[in-house]
């Protein structure tokens, strides 16, 4: 398992097309919802770094009348099964970008991830971002792969992320509602 910090990122273009492409670019992890939830997030370093939710099967997506994420804000995570299939973007395994720029331990890797999970699984935790994970079938058996590295190299490569997702498929990932432009452009 790789927990040192990287030195730099690979200077090959990313592709986000199948786990084996993720993980010769350098991400590792790549363990289900249910394994991450059992062993608390202690697989996951606490560093700064991306981290993906990938699909590696390709049935077409089921969606759950209600998420099961938490209420956060008086505010409830579910929305139409019709709002979801508009979104989904078929042939994609990568559903949702994430990132952990540091410096404080809630955003790192570890507790980002952590915190993630707990949302979804009905606890009033702040992490909105990425909620339509948790009204899909299956989402027990969604991987989580993490690439870490310092603040300065994990903005470009988030940026690298979605700038690689949108030339594939021409919008965000699934659960992602919104680009989060990072401070550092390439």
């Amino acid at each position: 398992s790789r927990s040192e910090r990287c030195v730099s990122l690979p200077k090959v273009q990313i592709k986000l097309d199948s786990a084996d492409d993720l993980r010769e670019y350098g991400f590792v992890g790549f363990r289900t919802t249910v394994q991450l939830r059992e062993e608390d997030c202690m697989s996951i370093p606490s560093d700064s770094g991306a981290w993906v939710v990938l699909r590696e099967w390709t049935t077409p997506p089921k969606f759950m009348p209600k998420s099961s994420a938490g209420i956060w804000r008086r505010q409830s995570p579910t929305v139409s099964p019709e709002e979801l299939a508009a979104k989904w973007v078929e042939d994609a395994c990568v559903l949702y970008i994430g990132h952990a720029p540091g410096p404080g331990v809630r955003n790192r890797l570890q507790q980002r991830i952590k915190r993630f999970i707990r949302f979804g699984t009905g606890k009033a935790v702040a992490h909105w971002s990425g909620r339509y994970i948790w009204q899909l079938s299956g989402a027990a058996a969604l991987r989580f792969a993490w690439y870490p590295c310092d603040k300065r190299d994990s903005d470009p490569l988030v940026n690298r992320m979605f700038k690689a997702f949108d030339e594939r498929y021409g919008t965000l990932p699934f659960a992602n509602l919104e680009m989060e432009e990072q401070e550092f452009e390439e």
